[in-house]
């Protein structure tokens, strides 16, 4: 691959190791990129290295058949993308996708709020009773998947909290002693409750 590829060359460049055929309109907008790397590398890590030069140029893939088509990401929401259901993870690259997440019901304004906050700025998210839809790259989708598993099943959805309160006039370290006595040393450090 040359040192700063067109698109075209870019695609050349995947088609060459891949066999995947791919489909796009010349007036979509592009960009030059580079991708450097010392040594070779895997079918997966080509396909991460595609995914992630694309996307730098605003564009994703959309199966359409036998090919892929190149199109702007700018609605991806609205495009044909791979559907991964709740517990089965996206793929960790820059490729758009779309993830099913079931949240407890008492949790998904929360939980909705929060992914909207996180994800990216082509990202959406859509709910559907206690359903996350989240649309967004794979890495982001991943990122925002650990944060919403461990908010939904955490300390917090079983109806316990942690608060943080900032000592004004008392030694952290004997408040901390007070603690430990009311909760027990083994607790504390067994990362009980």
């Amino acid at each position: 691959i040359p040192r700063e590829a067109e698109l075209e060359q870019l695609v050349q460049w995947m088609m060459t190791i891949s066999c995947q055929k791919f489909i796009w309109n010349s007036k979509i907008r592009s960009g030059k990129v580079t991708i450097l790397s010392p040594e070779k590398v895997s079918l997966s890590e080509a396909y991460a290295a595609f995914y992630a030069a694309i996307e730098s140029m605003g564009l994703t893939v959309e199966p359409a058949g036998d090919y892929f088509k190149i199109v702007e990401s700018t609605d991806a929401k609205s495009l044909n993308l791979p559907v991964y259901e709740d517990g089965k993870p996206v793929p960790n690259n820059d490729r758009f996708v779309t993830q099913l997440v079931r949240v407890k019901p008492e949790n998904t304004k929360d939980l909705t709020d929060l992914a909207n906050k996180l994800k990216g700025k082509q990202g959406s998210v859509d709910v559907v009773g206690n359903m996350l839809i989240i649309t967004d790259r794979g890495s982001v989708v991943r990122r925002l998947l650990k944060i919403i598993q461990e908010v939904d099943t955490g300390a917090a959805g079983e109806g316990e909290k942690i608060f943080f309160y900032q000592l004004q006039y008392a030694d952290a370290e004997e408040v901390a002693q007070i603690i430990r006595d009311v909760f027990g040393e083994g607790q504390a450090s067994g990362g009980a409750k």
